[in-house]
């Protein structure tokens, strides 16, 4: 690859690159953290008055995240065919409009309609575009950066969730789904026409670090499919980004009603729950600043190890101290999901595909998302417990290890 160390703009005053980091918070806090991570508080409500059972409500969940998958494989060729811009200011008003829409309807059909629309236009707004605008922004501080974003949508989750169930009781349903679809609008449509830039070069400026870099940092993305994807490597990191997330959602998912079976009160395994929310949260920027002082191999491992401690703890619910275990386990095993997976494939495949290579490895990390209620679930029904489901994720978790460490110690140079 050519390189060039002239001609690399510099920098005067506040990086503007921050200011990205703050509009992708907001796109994650306001997008992801209302539309994925706020669907519970409605199921009961909802089923109430609609008449609904609580599996036809939760279904909703299903089809967004098959959505993202569904994006995620198709995201290389619309992001060669339109501005990755244009697409993030399109998705910015959809996703608010339709979230509003949930308020009117009146049958299944129209909801999960509205899921359709509101998966889509959200995965079309935040992880997939902003990986990739992030990525473009930084070449120093890339995990910090990342981990910051991304770490939007915990918080975005812990506060939606209060605020939706505090307006349902107040307000009722449908009421709430219009201020929430208000709320997104508001945040999210100035961040995109106004704020976020895909690249430093649109306004004059080099990437944080290009000075001291000797990589070409103006070398153009191909979206298109090419060199990675005829690796058994890249494929080895798709199977394991898979298996790896389904041991992440099942930390997440799995602590209210395993806590609740193991005795404990409602409250107690809610309010264990809202921490693990938490340390979901603050464990994404802990992992991103993990990967610019550590490097990806012994962060990877690192995180690997404490989803092992996690889901071993989950076979000790009755000794607090793996309570701690647990949230180590979801702070640093579970965050490594959203915030490790692009920064993995970017130091394993290159520049060059990025946009291509991580549309496709994020597609199997989100279909670890579906996978995971669906594994456990089936595993609880003939087992008639979640111990067997532990069991197979931390042997998800030692294979993801063992792959992503064969293939950063052996990743190709010059992609």
């Amino acid at each position: 690859m050519e390189k060039k160390n002239t001609s690399v703009p510099k920098r005067r005053g506040p990086f503007y690159g921050w200011v990205v980091v703050g509009a992708a918070f907001l796109l994650m806090a306001a997008a992801m953290g209302i539309t994925y991570n706020c669907n519970s508080v409605f199921i009961k409500p909802v089923c109430a008055d609609m008449g609904y059972t609580r599996p036809q409500a939760a279904m909703i969940q299903t089809i967004m995240s098959v959505g993202m998958v569904a994006v995620s494989l198709f995201a290389g060729k619309l992001f060669k065919k339109f501005s990755l811009l244009s697409l993030m200011r399109v998705s910015s008003v959809v996703v608010g409009a339709a979230y509003f829409c949930y308020s009117f309807a009146q049958n299944l059909a129209l909801y999960y309609a509205l899921a359709v629309v509101v998966s889509v236009s959200s995965t079309l707004l935040t992880l997939l575009p902003l990986s990739i605008i992030l990525n473009n922004w930084f070449c120093e501080r890339k995990g910090l950066a990342i981990g910051l974003a991304f770490m939007g949508s915990g918080v975005g989750g812990m506060l939606f969730n209060s605020l939706a169930g505090l307006w349902i009781e107040q307000l009722g349903w449908r009421a709430t789904y219009q201020i929430l679809g208000v709320i997104m609008l508001v945040l999210l449509v100035p961040c995109t026409f106004f704020v976020i830039k895909v690249h430093p070069r649109d306004m004059g400026l080099s990437p944080l670090g290009a000075e001291t870099k000797t990589e070409q940092v103006e070398q153009p993305e191909e979206p298109a499919l090419g060199a990675p994807f005829r690796r058994p490597a890249f494929w080895g990191v798709c199977i394991a980004a898979c298996v790896m997330a389904v041991g992440g959602n099942t930390m997440v998912q799995i602590i209210a009603p395993h806590y609740s079976d193991a005795g404990y009160t409602a409250t107690f395994a809610a309010n264990l729950s809202a921490a693990a929310m938490g340390a979901l949260a603050v464990g994404k920027l802990i992992v991103g600043q993990m990967f610019d002082r550590l490097g990806p191999k012994k962060t990877t491992v690192i995180c690997s190890a404490a989803s092992v401690v996690g889901l071993g703890s989950l076979f000790l619910p009755h000794f607090a101290p793996a309570m701690g275990g647990l949230m180590l386990g979801v702070g640093l095993g579970s965050a490594f999901g959203s915030v490790g997976i692009p920064i993995l494939t970017h130091f394993a495949f290159g520049q060059r595909r990025y946009q291509a290579s991580y549309a496709i490895v994020n597609a199997f990390n989100s279909v670890g998302g579906v996978i995971a209620p669906i594994l456990t679930n089936a595993i609880f029904d003939v087992s008639g417990g979640y111990g067997l489901s532990f069991g197979v994720c931390i042997a998800f978790a030692v294979f993801s290890a063992a792959v992503y460490t064969r293939v950063l110690s052996a990743r190709p140079q010059g992609e």
